[in-house]
């Protein structure tokens, strides 16, 4: 096992991050350890370059895997240890006013050389006791830090909105919220909240338009009945497509057929 660290003699407040502890750690199977103070108001940022290591917070369990952050914050009790062949992270204690990320979540991140370069350095300088230099090369390297966390969530949001909105598509006449979940691995509030805040809506309102521009090109270029469309579209019967249909855009679906050349739908009883 190798390790750097400095601890700082106390707490020393500089404004807007104050560091006491910086740990650069290559462990070894069997490494572990057990914080006997717990201090509900102090933060630990920790990086894990390689290996895996499992966090207890509260009882809450924790899986770091390699490039990940997570910001520990203990209330009541802490322990972690390494949990594969090696376990290679970088541990910094602060505490702030300003806390950007969620507490005890795991965040996708990679940092760069310039980011690992203000680790280097950071330690050197609390090794100096060099507060405020300590104190002002972490912010530098949180705010990165954070900057990137949100670019990576951002883009998974991206992602996961593109897989939800392409299973709507492939499965429109037998679609679930439940069944999206389960094929996203996603919570139902999860998926909720990334729906709302990308397309202003719920899951379930957004295929209802989903679903209700489908009909519109039915009605548009072919000559199938309604009765056929709401079958086709997975509606519980007709009547419950050209209401649905007649509340979205105004008018009947047998209406809105009637402006475009083909044939009017005479057979569907909802018309």
């Amino acid at each position: 096992m190798y390790s750097d660290f400095h601890v700082a003699a106390d707490w020393s407040y500089t404004s807007p991050m104050s560091v006491k502890i910086i740990y650069k750690l290559f462990t070894e199977p069997g490494y572990a350890s057990n914080h006997k103070i717990i201090d509900p108001h102090k933060y630990i940022f920790i990086y894990t370059m390689e290996g895996v290591g499992f966090f207890m917070v509260d009882d809450i369990q924790i899986m770091a895997t390699p490039n990940t952050l997570v910001i520990i914050n203990a209330k009541q009790s802490l322990h972690y240890h390494c949990a594969s062949d090696k376990w290679n992270f970088w541990l910094i204690e602060f505490k702030t006013p300003q806390l950007l990320f969620a507490p005890n979540k795991i965040y996708p991140l990679i940092l760069d050389k310039t980011d690992l370069t203000l680790c280097a350095a950071a330690l050197d300088a609390l090794k100096q006791e060099h507060l405020l230099h300590t104190g002002a090369l972490f912010q530098a390297l949180y705010y990165s830090a954070y900057r990137k966390t949100q670019e990576t969530v951002a883009v998974q949001k991206h992602k996961l909105l593109r897989s939800a909105l392409l299973y709507m598509q492939e499965n429109i006449s037998h679609f679930s919220v439940e069944d999206l979940c389960s094929y996203l691995n996603l919570a139902e509030r999860t998926l909720r909240n990334i729906f709302v805040q990308n397309l202003g809506t719920s899951p379930k309102r957004y295929f209802e338009f989903l679903r209700l521009e489908r009909s519109k090109q039915y009605l548009e270029n072919t000559s199938l009945s309604v009765a056929m469309i709401a079958a086709e579209l997975g509606f519980s019967n007709p009547g419950h497509f050209s209401t649905a249909f007649r509340c979205e855009y105004g008018v009947t679906p047998k209406r809105y057929r009637l402006t475009f050349s083909v044939n009017p739908d005479t057979a569907g009883p909802g018309g």
